[in-house]
């Protein structure tokens, strides 16, 4: 009797752990941007669900959460769309272009802009709570976890900002200006620079870990797990580094500079580079298992659901492929480049392109 009554207490406190944790929409699918969603996807292409016009171009990938599609445009507006019909709940003015993708709690979507300012905004209405202002713009998908906010500038700043009211509570500089948005796992946040490196710091007060050093800019979010963060840098390498020493594990060389986030799923890492191509590489070694070749640049990362990888391109399509072999299931073409990754949720497929418009494909 106390065996069974000792399991259904354990049971009952894992429920309400688990009902307790708070539910996140960001960048990537979560914290450590693996770009792995757990939805159906589409399979087949059938149609347009719908598009939404946001009157400038879209060079941020959309978040989805609870019902919701949220995008930023170089205009400076941020709006929520409602995922069933494609209509319009509310937009919001920021002073210049939003610098990344939205995150979005059950309360508020965090919005960084090249204004200066992380704006926490208000799901229900689209005004703001708080907003916190840098000395620069603001450039990067913001990242929560715990409570913090962490978010990248141009003047080489990572902040790590109070959730709750926008209270500052740590900034460290790096040696370039901050393009790729952070990761986080466990108590590290990681994330590259103009100046070449890819940095580790605390969580909890902003002490550098270790640095890693590439031969140029790293411009692409990172994506850790729990042994390696994955970067691409311009100097056409993705590299393999070890979450507790910085060292090398293995790089690889391609032809292109690497803009595009890494996706990890199933011990294959998954990429875009500015040479055209899509590839997967060995999670251990990277060796290539295969590419898939666009027309134009690969900048923005690869989404996975299911079997299937969808991934943009500067030549204006959204390209659905096989995990396995890299084999095309099917291309969308709208009229722009698609320079940031798509977001898988339910059976549909969103994405912004440059032509303006918010798409969402079943």
């Amino acid at each position: 009797m106390k065996t069974t009554t000792s399991i259904l207490i354990l049971a009952l406190a894992a429920l309400l752990a688990g009902c307790g944790a708070p539910k996140v929409g960001m960048y990537r699918g979560g914290p450590s941007h693996a770009g792995v969603y757990d939805a159906a996807g589409v399979p087949q292409l059938q149609a347009v669900h719908w598009k939404f016009a946001t009157g400038s171009p879209i060079n941020t990938s959309p978040t989805v959460f609870n019902g919701v599609a949220y995008v930023g445009n170089q205009e400076g507006y941020v709006f929520a769309v409602a995922v069933e019909d494609g209509r319009e709940r509310w937009r919001f003015k920021t002073g210049s272009a939003v610098g990344g993708a939205p995150v979005v709690t059950e309360s508020h979507a965090y919005v960084s802009s090249q204004d200066g300012h992380l704006y926490a905004l208000d799901v229900r209405t689209g005004q703001p709570s708080w907003d916190y202002t840098a000395d620069a713009a603001l450039t990067t998908a913001p990242v929560l976890v715990n409570g913090r906010l962490y978010v990248g500038a141009t003047d080489g700043h990572l902040h790590a900002v109070d959730a709750t009211n926008g209270r500052a509570l740590w900034r460290v500089r790096v040696g370039g200006a901050i393009y790729a948005s952070p990761a986080v796992h466990a108590d590290q946040v990681v994330f590259g620079a103009d100046d070449g490196y890819l940095y580790a710091l605390r969580t909890d007060d902003g002490q550098e870990r270790w640095r890693f050093r590439t031969r140029n800019a790293v411009q692409a979010a990172p994506v850790l797990t729990d042994t390696v963060a994955l970067a691409g840098s311009r100097d056409h390498t993705l590299y393999a580094v070890d979450m507790q020493t910085g060292q090398t594990v293995w790089r690889r060389q391609f032809n292109g500079p690497m803009q595009s986030a890494p996706a990890v799923v199933k011990n294959t890492v998954i990429f875009g580079s500015n040479d055209g191509y899509v590839y997967a590489v060995d999670l251990a070694s990277g060796e290539q298992r295969w590419k898939f070749r666009t027309r134009d640049w690969v900048a923005g990362g690869a989404a996975v659901a299911g079997e299937l990888v969808y991934v943009g391109s500067y030549d204006r399509h959204v390209y659905a492929l096989n995990l396995r072999d890299g084999t095309a299931r099917w291309n969308f073409r709208t009229d722009g480049a698609v320079a940031t990754a798509p977001v898988v949720d339910g059976k549909f497929v969103y994405f912004g392109s440059m032509d303006g418009h918010l798409y969402a494909v079943k």
